[in-house]
């Protein structure tokens, strides 16, 4: 069996760092940290495989859609708990959440306060694999490059104005950036001349993006240009990559640990999710919203990585969890 790529799967782990990062203290909006969900769905399709629609449906979608009905489940006693507690009334609108797979934007007034947080991430993973799987019928390369760039600005016009079931106008703008993946792969842009042709192009756009970009793939927020975030995004790919690999043998405990989160990244998405939504979205305590100064913001993003940690290790240590829910092999 061949050894498996911890670059990889440290790269994940800083991407999960960056997520929670960003939900945790106000000065962590800043425009790198918005390239989390980009590298996830990046990493994606660079280890896309060609599956036709149907064979996805019948084999792949469970690995993401189990998981996803699974942590929602398991959030409905915390709601029932949280509403005893605190006198509120949020089951219905948890339930439509749950239902519609909602994210936080693009909903009509009665949806606007439902979210189901980073579990949109799943939700849209499962519309961009469908899509994938759609285009794949396309041979040509750039044509369909470009049939994917104007989905992702139709995503970008549509953001506003339409429900999002499912996440779906979400994963109309990541599947850029999933393409952009499979593109680094085909071309073997990381290790080739042809990486070496194409940087100063994409270091370029990744720092004219840093300086002015505030991209969201989640809202479909694209500030620079999609194509100038997409160039960027491959751009971030390729340097977190060397600066990964450089160091990727490294035994320090924190390296380790990046190693272990980014290859149990789905778990933490989903114990984070449950953090997320319980005490930031639905219920008015909330709780990381009340500390005000650098100090109490280090101590939270702390305590929520330790949170999806252990999610993650419960779950790796939990042989039905593991291979059956989480499909992790």
């Amino acid at each position: 069996m061949k050894e498996r790529d911890s670059t990889f799967d440290i790269m994940k782990g800083i991407a999960m760092v960056l997520v929670i990062l960003s939900h945790t203290a106000p000065w962590a909006n800043w425009p790198l940290a918005y390239w989390r969900s980009a590298l996830f769905f990046i990493i994606s399709g660079y280890f896309a495989k060609e599956w036709p629609v149907e064979v996805f449906l019948r084999k792949g979608a469970k690995r993401l859609f189990i998981p996803y009905a699974v942590t929602c489940l398991f959030m409905l006693p915390f709601v029932f708990l949280g509403e005893a507690i605190l006198d509120v009334e949020v089951m219905p609108d948890v339930l439509k959440s749950m239902v519609l797979g909602a994210g936080a934007f693009g909903y009509a007034d009665n949806y606007k306060n439902i979210c189901i947080g980073p579990l949109w991430f799943v939700c849209a993973s499962i519309w961009v694999r469908i899509l994938w799987a759609l285009f794949q019928k396309i041979k040509n390369v750039a044509v369909r490059g470009g049939l994917i760039v104007l989905l992702g600005i139709a995503a970008y016009k549509l953001r506003e104005n339409a429900i999002n079931p499912w996440s779906i106008f979400s994963a109309f703008g990541a599947l850029g950036f999933f393409y952009c993946g499979y593109v680094i792969r085909r071309y073997n842009l990381l290790n080739t001349d042809n990486g070496k042709r194409v940087a100063p192009l994409v270091m370029a756009s990744l720092v004219f993006c840093i300086c002015f970009s505030k991209m969201d793939v989640n809202s479909c927020i694209y500030r620079s240009g999609y194509v100038i975030e997409l160039l960027g995004s491959i751009g971030a790919f390729m340097l977190l990559y060397a600066a990964v690999r450089r160091f990727s043998d490294c035994s320090i405990t924190v390296w380790k640990f990046l190693n272990f989160l980014g290859r149990y990244s789905l778990v933490a998405f989903c114990v984070h999710s449950i953090d997320y939504c319980l005490l930031s979205c639905w219920f008015p305590f909330k709780f990381w919203w009340q500390f005000s100064t650098t100090f109490e913001y280090v101590c939270a993003l702390v305590m929520r990585i330790g949170f999806a940690a252990i999610g993650c290790f419960l779950v790796s240590k939990n042989n039905f969890l593991k291979e059956k829910i989480f499909f992790i092999r």
